[in-house]
């Protein structure tokens, strides 16, 4: 568990300053704190949906955002914002308030209904929110958009962290389906394990087949361009069947 740790990212050959793959980074949120998984070469998948299509909007245009030079680290979060912050007290500036303190560059957003649009202007970044659960918020410009995918439970974004040399990644927000919720089937109502299985197969199982088909032309191109997933999954590890 991190929050907002910093990751390596690759140079213009495609290999990070640890090794020669590139990182791929699977996280599932807890709070503000997501889980970060390293893999070369690989990216894998999680799960849930929502429906709604609601406007992407850019807090300030493209032309006007200063690059640096090539970002050598880059901090990703996932977080689940419950239901756009309207369970908590002042909860959207709480989520903004917790952005700035986790030192993210981009957020992947769940269950946002709106809230990515907020985060965005009041700190001056970029937002993509095709759905209104999943969402992404950016530091830097996004240029190109992804999604939604299946029963909206997908979307992405082509972040551009530099313009010369030219530095990108591909980050997707992902929210499977919250039901049938596997550990409450299994924990309150008895449920056998293959009707569970039966009901993910039906749900979770055909929201990231979805996600990953719409992920293939970003793997192939990942030695180049970086490819990050993060979201709610909605679904026990296949560890926790027990």
């Amino acid at each position: 568990k991190w929050l907002g740790r910093k990751l390596p990212l690759m140079t213009l050959s495609g290999r990070s300053s640890h090794n020669k793959s590139w990182p791929v980074m699977l996280c599932e949120p807890h709070a503000t704190t997501p889980i970060v998984v390293t893999a070369m070469k690989k990216v894998l998948l999680f799960l849930v949906p929502i429906l709604l299509v609601t406007v992407a909007c850019q807090s300030m245009p493209k032309e006007t955002f200063q690059f640096t030079g090539p970002v050598s680290q880059l901090r990703i979060m996932t977080f689940n914002v419950w239901e756009s912050g309207s369970r908590v007290h002042d909860g959207r500036n709480k989520i903004v308030a917790a952005i700035r303190a986790s030192g993210a560059d981009v957020v992947t957003m769940q269950e946002s209904g709106g809230a990515a649009g907020f985060v965005a202007r009041t700190l001056g970044w970029y937002s993509y929110q095709p759905s209104r659960s999943v969402a992404i918020v950016s530091r830097y410009p996004i240029m190109d958009t992804y999604g939604p995918t299946h029963n909206h439970a997908g979307a992405g974004a082509r972040i551009m962290l530099n313009d010369e040399p030219r530095q990108e990644i591909v980050a997707w927000s992902v929210y499977l389906s919250s039901r049938p919720y596997a550990p409450l089937q299994a924990c309150l109502e008895g449920a056998e394990t293959e009707d569970i299985l039966a009901g993910q197969a039906r749900n979770q199982l055909r929201d990231i087949s979805s996600i990953l088909a719409a992920l293939a032309a970003h793997v192939s191109d990942a030695d180049k361009t970086p490819v990050f997933l993060a979201g709610d999954l909605n679904t026990p590890s296949h560890l926790d069947w027990s």
